[in-house]
């Protein structure tokens, strides 16, 4: 064989495979074209001199390449062997993604339009019916986990990519970046907690995708690698449109240093909430619990919707406004002990909470709300640092201090009574379907696993257990204490 001038290496390299009979002995019957081609991919990149090269001179390393290249257009002859038509979506998941990417096949140019339309306005959300429509046309089989590599081959993720072995009915697509890893991908593990904190709120207020300003915020404190981005943008819609809940994401999130969590919280509020216009039930239930799980207290929620409503607080203690007489008359009920004031300090200080304030240094209490009324009409100023820490301009004094949090208290006693039927629903369990049930347990071959979204994590020292090792059929309900224990928060 004597080497063309405008030949590429690749092309050398193919047409050896084609012609050398040694190589074409070793190509599996039924896909010597397919060797072919595949073993000119692989071989391009070694400096050999083509025209010079037999199946007797090959060198053990491009030998390796043939013997790999036909390894792995074997599952493709066996399966038209077994009588699926070579140009079939079935047949064609067979072989390697590098392959079919550079294939015409008009089954593949079918399901690439499907796929397009699909994509016309970014990631999408849809259901398995209508991505198992496009595949049977193509012939595809009943395996969801062989259209993972052809959507690979044509630039498309899935997420869940069911290659994983994660069954859903809807499933999120998306455009592959540049230089995307091949094989099946999960969302970037150390990154997910930030967004899966997110995902019911923007359900909640039916936004399928997040605002720039909340998207940028979330890309910012996960910090996920930019090619995981792709991803981890679907597997978001993904948690939106299915309505998933956040799973066991606490822990990671109270690794956050808490001026992130703020962050975080606020812009969850700003994206979710409208100037002037009070939250819905259903949304303000949905940051109650965010705020939860990033460690913020409902005082803060509230404060934080305060400020983006405008609503309009007490307004500065109006002791200033009175004549000289009305002052004279209430400066005597005006003074409170400084141990009283020291104990509301020390509250505000300890982050406002408990509701049970020392007082004095004689280890007596006094319950907050009868603090708040002794603090009621004193004209004494708060300091710069505690009205920050109240959210209150500075200047304000103890009595203005006072009613805010009195009214805030209120507020917060009001949300928890109408929340009260959502968290219990939020706390049910689901017996008839264990894996359901993300971040409770479940029981597997008698040991107690933790669902989690990637991987079944061991609660009893074992090894955590990947979605793929799993048999469903195995998945049995944790015993009864084992479910009162976890709705109880106990360890």
């Amino acid at each position: 064989m004597t080497r063309r001038a405008d030949r590429s290496t690749a092309e050398d390299a193919e047409a050896l495979a084609r012609t050398d009979p040694l190589l074409r002995y070793l190509a599996p019957r039924g896909a010597e074209e397919e060797f072919a081609r595949l073993f000119g991919m692989r071989a391009a990149g070694l400096a050999e001199d083509w025209g010079r090269l037999s199946g007797w001179t090959l060198s053990r390393r491009l030998w390796k390449v043939a013997d790999e290249s036909a390894g792995a257009v074997r599952p493709y002859a066996s399966e038209v062997a077994r009588g699926s038509p070579r140009g079939s979506l079935e047949a064609l998941s067979r072989l390697p993604v590098e392959l079919l990417r550079r294939m015409e096949e008009p089954a593949l140019g079918t399901l690439r339009a499907r796929l397009d339309g699909f994509l016309a306005e970014g990631t999408a959300v849809i259901g398995w019916p209508q991505l198992w429509r496009a595949w049977w046309e193509g012939g595809g089989g009943d395996a969801p986990w062989r259209v993972g590599p052809v959507l690979e081959a044509l630039g498309v993720g899935m997420e869940p990519d069911p290659r994983l072995g994660r069954g859903s009915s809807a499933v999120a697509l998306f455009a592959l970046g540049e230089g995307s890893p091949p094989g099946p991908g999960a969302p970037h593990r150390a990154s997910r907690p930030v967004f899966a904190v997110a995902a019911p709120v923007l359900a909640a207020v039916g936004l399928a995708v997040p605002p720039l300003p909340l998207w940028i915020t979330l890309v910012a404190l996960s910090g996920i690698p930019p090619g995981e981005i792709p991803r981890m943008d679907a597997h978001l819609a993904y948690r939106v449109a299915t309505g998933m809940r956040p799973g066991p994401v606490r822990g990671p999130l109270g690794e956050l240093a808490r001026d992130r969590r703020r962050r975080l919280g606020r812009a969850l509020v700003e994206a979710v909430a409208h100037p002037g216009t009070e939250p819905g039930e259903g949304v303000l239930a949905a940051l109650v619990r965010a705020y939860g799980l990033l460690g913020l207290p409902p005082l803060l929620l509230r404060r934080d919707l305060d400020r983006l409503l405008g609503s309009d607080g007490p307004h500065e203690d109006q002791a200033s406004e009175k004549n000289d007489g009305h002052r004279k008359r209430t400066r005597g009920r005006g003074r409170v002990p400084v141990q009283v004031r020291e104990a509301f300090d020390q509250w505000i200080d300890g982050g406002c909470r408990g509701r049970d304030l020392p007082v004095g240094g004689l280890g007596w209490s006094r319950p907050l709300h009868s603090v708040l009324r002794s603090l009621a009409d004193c004209p004494e100023v708060l300091s710069p640092g505690r009205c920050r820490g109240l959210g209150i301009p500075e200047g304000s004094t103890y009595a203005r201090a006072a009613r805010e949090v009195h009214t805030k208290i209120r507020v917060v006693e009001e949300v928890d009574a109408a929340m009260a039927p959502l968290y219990a629903a939020w706390n049910a369990y689901e017996p008839a379907e264990p894996l359901a049930n993300l971040g409770w347990p479940v029981l597997i071959g008698g040991r107690l696993y933790r669902v989690d979204d990637e991987v079944l994590i061991g609660m009893e020292g074992q090894p955590d257990l990947p979605w793929d090792d799993l048999d469903p059929s195995e998945a049995l309900p944790p015993p009864e204490d084992v479910i009162a224990a976890e709705r109880d928060g106990s360890p």
